[in-house]
């Protein structure tokens, strides 16, 4: 779902519509979105559901409720995106893995030095409300394939459940 064999990491309705929000600044209002893409939706309770799914992935925003989306990280290229871990590169190419949980972050530190052997990085940790948010920060010459292949080696329904062990009231449900 998140990863072919072009290396995209998303479905093809959430790339038209970042790739939309990018080559528009990086906002766009929902009805010049939805009228300019609406043949790749079956209907607009489609492109709604994919929308919220971005917004769940914290991909894109709400602007107070007026129907402006805007990408979160707009100078970013996002490589990667399931709930709660998102791997990008800044604009310098720079690799970065955001995490949504200390707990999470542990379990992706063990793949990423036991079984991959990636070592050579620092996080940076921030608070936003309840939620631990760790951003480990990799070297440029890190070994982008290899960071890819051991992000993408933990399955998305096992990052959710170690994500419950410290959010259990998280209501949130990912399709």
């Amino acid at each position: 779902m998140y990863l072919d064999v072009s290396g995209k990491f998303m479905t093809d309705k959430q790339r038209l519509i970042i790739d939309y929000l990018t080559d528009h600044h990086g906002q766009g209002f929902y009805f010049d979105i939805r009228d300019s893409m609406s043949l790749q939706f079956d209907d607009e309770d489609d492109f709604d559901k994919t929308l919220y799914q971005l917004s769940d992935l914290d991909l894109i925003y709400e602007n107070d409720n007026d129907t402006l989306y805007k990408l979160t990280f707009p100078d970013l290229k996002v490589k990667y995106a399931i709930p709660h871990v998102t791997l990008f590169y800044t604009d310098k190419d720079e690799p970065r893995l955001r995490i949504e949980d200390y707990e999470l972050f542990d379990t992706f530190d063990d793949i990423l030095t036991e079984q991959f052997d990636i070592d050579d990085y620092y996080i940076t940790q921030e608070k936003r409300g309840n939620l631990d948010i760790v951003t480990i920060h990799f070297p440029d010459n890190t070994d982008k394939d290899k960071l890819s292949k051991a992000v993408q080696s933990i399955d998305k329904k096992e990052v959710d459940r170690i994500y419950k062990i410290n959010n259990p009231n998280d209501t949130k449900t990912y399709r």
